[in-house]
């Protein structure tokens, strides 16, 4: 979830700067059509035509340039007027006779086009006196200047006016084909980083089951060492005591010295109750038949003490349970402490041990008729069995549920995600 939302954010801000980026690269775009048309207008239409008449204002020069310029502008176009000034400020030409011989002073930037060349943009001002026929023309219009050249060699200015609206239909193309581009390649990286991340999710998911396979093997493998420790050191140990212990009694009695051989007896009964002790810890930290027999032997190992003293236990496991090793531990070590703590604190009658495996989870439920308890409360001090065992289900992934109530009984639920 983290990953796909820091790679929303990072599509989202690099859809907002590719949107802005393409947005400024088609208004740039969209004035460079126009200044582009302008200056082809200039060398291809215009200054070819220009001559000695014309600048006199010769009303067939006019007349020719008007056939010329209609000829031209009659083509699908975005230019609404023409007028071609010279250096003073007068305009020698336009197709609204009405501004030909008109004075008007040239600003900077104009005089600037008129004297280096190139050509310069800007949205029209139709409050300029010069501007007084544009405005009829309706809307805002953007006004193009560029340099030319009389046969003379005498500098002059075309301006050429077009329509704002032509412009901004000419910069949403241009901006629907940049986005396009933008859209395109964010689809293809958005779609490049869902592949990689669903690909590093799975390979999390098999990492972490690798990884907690070899968990519980360290573990199994470590509680194999330490009850092999116990079994072939303390407990031999033990034996060979108790078994001293016998025969230094049995010598004791011959001599006549019961009250010594009593004692001795007695520590003899001591040390071998604590063998049984041992060896009950050995079964508990390494369950030899839990690998070679399988779950549904080992659940009715756990179930015999129980059943020993008196207890009524009810095992529900379906035919033929398979689940992998991890799982199986899991299971038998919460099992084990479940019925554990049946068998010395819930005073029960009847104890029901249920599996069911399902498609998305495996169910594993103990539940028993025991005085019940307040699941909130802290537990007393040494009993944080079922605690520890909650910590290592969600290690494993599973949920550990305690359902209780005093007086009635208690529930413990495992469920593991298949």
């Amino acid at each position: 979830m983290r990953f796909g939302a820091s790679t929303a954010i990072a599509l989202a801000i690099v859809l907002a700067a590719g949107l802005a980026l393409s947005t400024r690269a088609a208004e740039h775009e969209g004035v460079a059509d126009v200044r582009h048309t302008t200056e082809l207008l200039t060398s291809a239409v215009i200054e070819p035509q220009l001559s000695r008449d014309l600048l006199a204002g010769d009303p067939g020069a006019i007349a020719a340039m008007d056939e010329l310029v209609d000829t031209r502008l009659s083509i699908p176009t975005d230019i609404v007027r023409v007028k071609i000034w010279d250096a003073d400020g007068r305009i020698v030409y336009s197709d609204a006779h009405d501004l030909i011989g008109a004075r008007y002073p040239l600003r900077d930037e104009e005089l600037g086009v008129l004297r280096a060349g190139g050509t310069h943009a800007e949205v029209s001002n139709l409050e300029l006196p010069e501007n007084r026929l544009e405005r009829a023309l309706g809307g805002h219009l953007l006004e193009v200047y560029s340099g030319l050249q009389a046969p003379d060699g005498t500098p002059l200015l075309l301006e050429a006016y077009y329509s704002v609206d032509d412009v901004n239909a000419r910069r949403s193309e241009l901006l629907w084909s940049f986005a396009s581009i933008t859209l395109l390649g964010l689809f293809v990286f958005a779609g490049f980083q869902l592949s990689l991340g669903f690909t590093t999710v799975r390979w999390l998911h098999r990492e972490r089951d690798r990884l907690l396979d070899k968990a519980v093997k360290m573990s199994e493998d470590d509680r194999r060492r330490l009850a092999s420790d116990l079994h072939d050191g303390v407990v031999q140990d033990l034996v060979g005591a108790s078994y001293v212990l016998a025969g230094t009694a049995a010598e004791l009695r011959q001599r006549g010295e019961e009250q010594m051989a009593a004692r001795l007896a007695d520590s003899r009964q001591g040390i071998r109750a604590s063998i049984q002790r041992l060896r009950s810890m050995i079964v508990d930290l390494y369950p030899a038949t839990l690998r070679t027999a399988g779950l549904e032997i080992v659940l009715s190992d756990l179930a015999a003490p129980l059943r020993l003293r008196g207890i009524d236990v009810q095992i529900d496991t379906p035919t033929g349970l398979a689940l992998p090793e991890h799982a199986q531990t899991l299971v038998y070590r919460t099992l084990q402490e479940a019925l554990r703590n049946v068998m010395n604190h819930a005073f029960a009658s009847r104890v029901t041990l249920a599996v069911e495996q399902h498609a998305s989870c495996t169910r594993v439920e103990v539940t028993d008729d025991g005085i019940g308890f307040v699941p909130g409360e802290p537990p007393e001090r040494g009993h944080i069995g079922l605690p520890a065992m909650a910590d290592l289900a969600r290690e494993s992934g599973a949920l550990l549920e305690v359902v209780s109530e005093p007086g009635h009984g208690t529930t413990v639920r495992l469920e593991l995600p298949s």
